[in-house]
């Protein structure tokens, strides 16, 4: 089996390079493995004009989720201090807090 080097166009498209001429045909990243681009289904991640979105790794989403859960956790626990935060500084604390769960939360489901 022969090995190809490829560097991308900054387009989403890759183009073999290496010591071979180039012909200029161009292989799409969401190419199946004969070359074909992948029709749909199957999580190709294909997006509006033909650019593909990456996708996360159930790593990433867990990492994210618990980075938005914990960083809330711990602007409601600040909460509780003795003497607790006055005026807009709690206020702040707390949309600092939601905005965190919900960025978990996002990163969990979507």
């Amino acid at each position: 089996m022969q090995s190809v080097n490829a560097a991308t166009t900054g387009e989403g498209d890759v183009k073999p390079s290496g010591t071979a001429s180039y012909s200029g045909t161009v292989i799409r990243r969401d190419a199946g493995p004969e070359g074909v681009e992948s029709k749909g289904g199957s999580g190709s991640g294909a997006a509006a004009g033909g650019r593909s979105m990456p996708q996360d790794c159930l790593g990433c989403r867990v990492t994210g989720c618990l980075f938005g859960v914990g960083g809330a956790a711990y602007l409601g626990s600040a909460l509780l201090q003795d003497p607790p935060p006055r005026g807009a500084h709690r206020y702040a604390m707390i949309a600092a807090a939601g905005t965190m769960f919900l960025f978990g939360m996002y990163r969990a489901v979507g």
